[in-house]
């Protein structure tokens, strides 16, 4: 009976297939601009959020190719 129930488990987890992406994960992350009120401390991340501003030209670069 062990037998079987190894043999089973072994061909379970053989045709279990791998994870994997189809497309890259690209993580855009900043210093935070909230204070603990949570109010902006500055406008900072509105400008760099702009198409020429630091994450803009990142976002920008992400949507043309296949990228989440």
């Amino acid at each position: 009976m062990r037998k079987i129930l190894a043999a089973l488990f072994f061909v379970t987890v053989i045709s279990i297939p791998q994870a994997s992406a189809s497309t890259p994960v690209i993580r855009i992350t900043d210093k935070p601009h909230i204070g603990f009120d949570g109010e902006f401390r500055d406008n900072e991340l509105a400008r760099s959020l702009l198409p020429d501003g630091r994450l803009g030209k990142i976002l920008a670069t992400a949507n043309s190719a296949s990228k989440t």
